[in-house]
């Protein structure tokens, strides 16, 4: 199952990671952000969820920079080329739609990347899921 087991990332001391990426980073993390990014280096699936301004794209590029620091390899869509654009844009890291990661394959009506040929990446970030399209 996708949530056993450690992550595939080092261990990351996150309270050295968070004065690091404050410091860096010129910001403040409020203290659910920084409860976020704890869970967030600690587990394989995080759901990051709220309306705007409450601080997602600040969590996002902090759990990035401090994966990146330690040469995760990441890997960012989103569903569409305009959000795949902003968030390029939000994090510095290029991001494409879904249907370009998983390598559409109109030939065979699927992708390229699938169960037997994984995305190689050990964190991947999907912005913009739907619940009600997703699960």
């Amino acid at each position: 199952m996708l949530t056993n087991g450690p992550p595939p990332w080092p261990k990351i001391d996150v309270d050295k990671a968070i004065p690091w990426l404050e410091t860096r980073n010129s910001i403040t993390l409020a203290d659910s952000q920084r409860q976020a990014l704890r869970l967030a280096l600690s587990s394989k699936v995080l759901v990051i969820t709220g309306g705007p301004g409450v601080g997602k794209t600040t969590l996002v590029n902090s759990i990035l920079k401090a994966l990146v620091a330690k040469a995760v390899k990441v890997a960012l869509c989103a569903p569409t080329g305009r959000a795949a654009k902003r968030l390029t844009e939000s994090t510095g890291v290029e991001a494409k739609t879904i249907h370009r990661l998983l390598e559409t394959d109109p030939k065979n009506g699927g992708f390229r990347k699938d169960e037997t040929n994984p995305l190689d990446c050990e964190l991947l970030v999907v912005d913009e899921t739907s619940w009600w399209t997703c699960c």
